[in-house]
């Protein structure tokens, strides 16, 4: 873990929670991927962030309150947008990359980058009172087999909100889903990744599901 890489795409606040997470745990090194500022309504859900930290780069905040919890934590910042031509280099020489973003055309261009560079993809999202996670190996079915399935719409926290605590809860499983591609790694019989399968809380009525994909 201590040789561990990972690239973080978007730190609000399930980024931040799979990046506190990662780096309470012991993870050697992050990139924090994020082109965004903090604004006061992202307070509710950002609970490293305080008022002092508006108008601030999302992944330089979340820097700075990485590092005060854990000095040992290497951490890079890129506070531009992701783009086709500039995702090969934060992608370069990484172990595994996490999908934290809100938005679907983000995430297809980090899934096909991710498939063609065989790179580990654990992604994630909430909305509302509901959240899913998922992790994507070179050898599993595709992230876009699920993105195509019509209960994926053009929601956004802007228009219908989140609950903080359903943040949390998915960054944290988000992150299980990180160290246990690691893990599986040396120990493949005793870790058990979502491969294959998508994670769905309902917060309103405490059901958890797991779909196969394929």
């Amino acid at each position: 873990m201590k040789a561990a890489r990972i690239v973080l795409i978007g730190c609000g606040g399930v980024g931040q929670a799979v990046a506190a997470m990662l780096g309470a745990s012991g993870i050697g090194a992050l990139t924090l991927v994020d082109a965004d500022k903090i604004s006061a309504t992202n307070l509710g859900r950002l609970p490293l962030m305080q008022p002092s930290d508006i108008g601030r780069s999302k992944a330089d905040a979340l820097k700075e309150a990485l590092l005060r919890n854990n000095p040992n934590l290497t951490v890079d910042c890129m506070t531009r947008a992701i783009t086709s031509s500039l995702l090969p280099s934060p992608i370069a020489n990484t172990d595994l990359i996490i999908d934290a973003t809100d938005n679907w055309p983000t995430r297809k261009l980090l899934a096909q980058h991710c498939r063609a560079a065989r790179l580990p993809l654990v992604s994630g999202g909430a909305l509302a009172a509901e959240g899913w996670v998922g992790t994507f190996l070179p050898h599993s079915p595709p992230l876009e087999s699920w993105l195509g399935q019509p209960r994926q719409t053009a929601d956004s926290c802007e228009h219908v909100g989140v609950l903080a605590p359903l943040v949390a809860a998915i960054g944290s499983l988000m992150a299980m889903e990180a160290l246990k591609v690691l893990w599986q790694r040396s120990s493949p019989a005793q870790w058990a990744t979502l491969s294959g399968r998508i994670l769905y809380f309902d917060g309103r009525y405490g059901d958890v599901r797991v779909q196969s994909l394929g």
